[in-house]
């Protein structure tokens, strides 16, 4: 696909916007104006995070790691450790024995049916106390969720735990609950600045070498956990200090644990960036394609981080949406079918651009340059005035 780089002295968009800004009755106008901008700004926040907290829809992810080789960890989950070591935890796919999560079809059978099954496993034998190897899940970025699991304690001297945590911000803040059976408890603790608060959990025995159910709920600031189908807490914990985060399977010390059968229903927060892509399409129905290209946070990476075409969603940018966001340039390109393709900047308010717009749209015949770019452009103007306070990547 070729594209026309396009003329930016003819279409100064932000001086005339500063016209407008600064016009009428000269400074008083103008301090009347911002004062009005920044109201907008505070509402338009307000509406948009309103909108990210409606309309989302549950998703349900089932790991079965059948695609996963064996002494290796599976893709979109990341190793972290917590507490004084610095050593990693050894996280790996191995083959066990777990009961089976469908039923046996013979009706003289009884028990659990037990089926060989690849599983994940904390293999490291960190002999530290405060050592807390942890795997989370990288595409599950979370307030509420429900994740159940089968846990076997297989080894430990120093300490024998599995858990799962919760509203993992980094290996110094979330929340945990797990099942010790060296000291034969369910507790939830909550991780602070590194600091671990008090535990809250009853006594209870946890067996090694046998496979138990866990299953922990997030509603907003109400936690509660399940062992074996048995409620863990007579009422849900309530905190307020993390009301969002990754979800993860957690062990510490030299504990050997097996996790199976693993199974999240969450709801997963959206970026603000997502937020005006959806709002755009709705507003401009006529647009066939919009996307968001920007650099994604810690990375110097330019990628697509919202678009009305999801499988769009994480495509690496070209040399022309880098000129667009490094230089403010603006593409314009005609396919067949009169389709027509606009890459323009995504200013803030401050005029710097924080992301490439593309928008894609059937033009009519005849269809000016000038044109296309003044519907590009009102798009754009459109978006900037929704951006609110927020990042595009804030969730």
């Amino acid at each position: 696909m070729s594209a026309l780089d396009m003329d930016e002295k003819l279409f100064n968009w932000k001086r005339k916007r500063k016209e407008v800004m600064h016009g009428g009755s000269g400074m008083g106008m103008s301090s009347q104006w911002c004062a009005v901008q920044r109201l907008a700004c505070i509402l338009i926040a307000a509406v948009i995070f309103a909108a990210t907290a409606t309309g989302l829809v549950a998703r349900e992810k089932i790991f079965d790691f059948l695609g996963t080789p064996t002494g290796s960890t599976p893709p979109g989950w990341r190793s972290e450790v917590g507490g004084s070591s610095n050593q990693p935890g050894q996280w790996q796919v191995v083959i066990d024995t777990i009961p089976s999560i469908s039923a046996s079809l013979d009706p003289l059978a009884s028990g659990e049916r037990m089926v060989q099954s690849p599983v994940l496993a904390q293999t490291g034998r960190v002999t530290v106390n405060e050592h807390f190897p942890m795997l989370v899940y990288e595409d599950a970025f979370c307030r509420d969720f429900t994740m159940s699991l089968k846990f076997k304690i297989v080894e430990g001297n120093v300490d024998a735990m599995a858990g799962i945590c919760f509203r993992f911000v980094d290996p110094k803040n979330y929340y945990v609950i797990r099942a010790s059976s060296k000291d034969a408890t369910l507790r939830f603790y909550k991780y602070f600045q590194g600091l671990r608060d008090e535990p809250i959990g009853p006594q209870v025995e946890i067996p090694r070498g046998e496979w138990m159910d866990l299953r922990v709920k997030a509603d907003g600031p109400r936690f509660q956990a399940w062992l074996n189908g048995k409620k863990a807490f007579d009422e849900p914990v309530v905190d307020y200090s993390f009301d969002k985060g990754l979800v993860g399977i957690w062990t510490k010390s030299d504990s050997v644990s097996h996790f199976g059968a693993i199974r999240l229903d969450y709801t997963p927060l959206r970026t603000m960036a997502e937020v005006l892509v959806d709002m755009a399409q709705r507003k401009f129905e006529d647009l066939e394609e919009i996307s968001l290209y920007a650099a994604v946070k810690g990375s110097e990476r330019i990628q697509v981080i919202a678009s009305s075409a999801p499988t769009l969603v994480g495509r690496a940018a070209t040399d022309l949406e880098r000129d667009v966001l490094e230089k403010k340039h603006t593409y314009r390109a005609r396919e067949r079918d009169r389709t027509t393709i606009m890459t323009v900047p995504l200013e803030d308010r401050n005029g710097d651009a924080v992301a490439a717009l593309r928008i894609v749209y059937k033009g009519f015949r005849g269809e000016t340059e000038t044109t296309s770019l003044i519907k590009a452009r009102g798009v754009a103007d459109w978006m900037t005035g929704n951006l609110g306070l927020a990042d595009l990547m804030d969730r």
